[in-house]
């Protein structure tokens, strides 16, 4: 009695296996690849789509698009201690503007197409002592690419904004002085915006 002749399939007819498919790559392999073949990278993120808390690139920042229908500044400051002091901490050199949001249409931050002023005024007591006078004292113009270092990696539930350290410097002492600050937006359509006006009394010497 002849022996059962053993029938061998061919390469092509053999069936794929359910783990490593047919070519011996696991399946859950292929598809994370292919599925990560759709993925937005970084870079290709539309500014929408970043969500508020989400950090992102200098880079990133960098390339997102200018609001040129800006309608309104927001400025907020460190409610006890915005000063920047000098070396020695003898005196006060400038103010930090934690989060400047300039609001688009849309009533959320966004990067303006046009300058950016701070404004810093010294109050002076004029001929009612009840009424106190502004007199401009410095000013810190902010172009599109001056205001670029100085943009927020991180966009917050306000949207996107800057953060600005605003030094007058050891040539200017207003030392126990009350100033006033205030953030005008200037569009380059010639409409100009300003916030809210801030006063301080700056620490003494």
């Amino acid at each position: 009695m002849h022996g059962k002749r053993r029938i061998e399939m061919p390469p092509a007819a053999r069936p794929a296996d359910p783990i490593r498919g047919r070519r011996g790559r696991p399946l859950w392999l292929i598809a994370v690849t292919a599925a990560l073949a759709f993925l937005p990278t970084g870079c290709d993120a539309p500014p929408g789509s970043v969500q508020p808390g989400q950090q992102i690139s200098p880079d990133q920042v960098a390339q997102m698009p200018l609001e040129k229908n800006v309608t309104g500044v927001a400025a907020f400051y460190a409610p006890y201690s915005p000063w920047i002091w000098n070396k020695d901490r003898s005196r006060i050199i400038g103010i930090a503007v934690n989060a400047l949001y300039l609001m688009g249409p849309d009533s959320l931050g966004a990067f303006g197409d046009g300058v950016i002023r701070p404004r810093m005024y010294l109050l002076e007591a004029g001929d009612d002592a009840r009424q106190k006078s502004p007199k401009l004292v410095k000013e810190w113009p902010f172009g599109t690419q001056q205001a670029m270092p100085w943009r927020a990696k991180k966009r917050t539930a306000m949207g996107w904004g800057y953060g600005f350290r605003l030094l007058w410097g050891e040539e200017l002492d207003v030392s126990g002085k009350e100033i006033r600050m205030i953030v005008s937006f200037e569009r380059t359509d010639g409409k100009v915006f300003h916030s809210g006006q801030k006063d301080f009394r700056v620490p003494p010497r």
